[in-house]
């Protein structure tokens, strides 16, 4: 257990242990920045948990927070780096492929890439410049001491929070839905959409060649109230997703291509908050 707890590889070569070094600073101080963030935990966070299909999403999603403040910490400074790597790459993992449901070593996303990071420390450990290379009885002794304050510290944080004031969410009235896009200059008139049904929006577009595009939905043609995408894992053609809605911008552009000239049928149900995009001639 103790050679799990502290031990690893120890490489020679200063180049190695240096490359080993950097790899845990970086990794361990930008995993712990975003564990600190979600401390108290935030609302989207346990409802992340609930789409994954976990049970006490609560409990949950604060362990996880708590593991990933923790155990970039202890790697950071080389303490315990097998299982805080091994916690924080399971949490990655779920996030990665669990939540996002990206191809492993296909799809391009930062967790994925803090998943393989996780699993290369899991197997070398420190390197011979972080505290478990120190063989002195402190260290052993410190690890229990330093990972029992941490989680004191998080449970403070997530006890000390304010309660969140409770605000009426104003609703507002849809009346114009418009396709802003690459295609059209972002211009929040130039594809208005008609609405075929209670909350059902849809367009025919006329392209002229293939090309890739990126748009997003606006609604009343304004950017006060927009829809697009926050991790768009499939692009291409056809296309289709869950749509996020959002009053500052922060869901991304919807990334799609036209294969060829034609008459393409743009569509957004914001009752289900899905949207489409295929050929006209296609659809019935």
């Amino acid at each position: 257990m103790k050679r799990f707890l502290f031990g690893g590889m120890r490489p020679d070569s200063a180049a190695a242990n240096s490359g080993l070094l950097l790899l845990r600073l970086y990794f361990g101080i930008t995993i712990a920045g975003a564990g600190l963030d979600k401390l108290p935990t935030p609302e989207w966070m346990v409802q992340q948990v609930i789409d994954v299909g976990f049970p006490f999403p609560v409990l949950f999603a604060f362990v996880a927070s708590w593991v990933e403040f923790a155990g970039g910490i202890l790697i950071a400074v080389g303490l315990l780096t097998r299982p805080a790597a091994l916690l924080v790459g399971f949490s990655m993992a779920v996030a990665s492929f669990g939540f996002h449901g990206l191809l492993p070593l296909v799809d391009m996303h930062i967790a994925q890439g803090y998943v393989w990071a996780c699993a290369a420390l899991v197997g070398t450990g420190s390197g011979r410049y972080g505290l478990d290379a120190v063989q002195a009885t402190w260290v052993s002794r410190l690890a229990p001491v330093a990972a029992a304050s941490l989680l004191a510290f998080g449970i403070y944080l997530e006890a000390s929070a304010p309660d969140a004031p409770v605000q009426q969410e104003e609703e507002v009235a849809i009346t114009r839905v418009s396709v802003p896009g690459s295609f059209n200059g972002w211009d929040l008139t130039a594809t208005p959409l008609a609405e075929v049904s209670p909350g059902v929006w849809q367009a025919d577009v006329q392209f002229e060649r293939e090309m890739p595009i990126e748009f997003k939905f606006a609604a009343n043609e304004s950017w006060t109230l927009n829809g697009g995408e926050l991790d768009q894992s499939t692009t291409g053609f056809p296309l289709g997703g869950t749509l996020e809605l959002s009053t500052d911008g922060e869901p991304g552009n919807i990334r799609g291509y036209i294969p060829e000239a034609g008459s393409y049928r743009l569509r957004v149900d914001l009752t289900s908050l899905t949207y489409s995009l295929d050929r006209t001639e296609t659809l019935p």
